[in-house]
C-alpha cells in the first residue's frame, strides 16, 4: 500500500515531541490537570486562546477516558495548525470520568485535515495495553514511549 508511506500521512512519533512529553504533572481533578497541561503546551506551541475552553467543551460532553488508567481528551473540533499528542503521566491516579487515570494523551488534530489513518490504527493498541502503560508510568521516560510505538507500528505491520 504505496498511500501509507505517503508525506500526508505524519508518523505517531512525529505528532509526539519530546518537548510534549511531561512526567510528575500534578493535580486533584482532571479540570486541574488539563488547566496545567494546556499552559505547558503554551510555552512551546502556538495555540488559539480558546484552546482551552475547546478541550474543557469536549470533556463535558463525553467521556474521554476510554478504559482504567488512561484518558484521550482533544478539543471539541480541530483548531491548532498542525497535529499533536501531548504526554502527560501524573504524580497520582485521578479520578476522570468513570476511571482513575494516570497517563493523559491530550490530542489536538490539525486544521488542515491531514491523514491520521496510521495515528488511528496504531495509537489504541498500545494506549489500552495495561503493560505498556505500566511499564511508562514505572520508567517515566520518553525513550520508553518512543520503545512502546516502534513496538506497536511493528505489531500492526505483521498482522496486517
Amino acid at each position: 500500500n504505496s498511500k501509507h508511506n505517503s508525506k500526508s500521512c505524519p508518523t505517531i512519533t512525529h505528532s509526539m515531541e519530546l518537548t510534549l512529553f511531561f512526567t510528575n504533572i500534578k493535580g486533584n481533578s482532571r479540570e486541574e490537570i488539563l488547566h496545567e497541561l494546556c499552559g505547558r503546551i503554551r510555552r512551546v506551541r502556538e495555540l488559539p486562546p480558546d484552546f482551552e475552553d475547546s478541550v474543557r467543551k469536549r470533556e463535558n460532553l463525553m467521556q474521554t477516558d476510554f478504559c482504567p488508567q488512561i484518558a484521550i481528551p482533544h478539543p471539541y473540533q480541530p483548531v491548532t495548525k498542525d497535529t499533536f499528542v501531548c504526554v502527560a503521566l501524573l504524580e497520582k491516579p485521578v479520578l476522570w470520568h468513570i476511571y482513575e487515570v494516570q497517563v493523559v494523551f491530550l490530542l489536538s488534530v490539525s486544521v488542515n485535515k491531514e491523514n491520521l489513518e496510521e495515528f488511528y490504527r496504531i495509537a489504541p493498541s498500545f494506549m489500552m495495553d495495561e503493560g505498556c502503560m505500566n511499564h511508562l508510568l514505572e520508567t517515566r521516560s520518553y525513550d520508553t514511549l518512543m520503545d512502546i510505538i516502534d513496538w506497536a507500528e511493528r505489531d500492526e505491520l505483521q498482522n496486517r
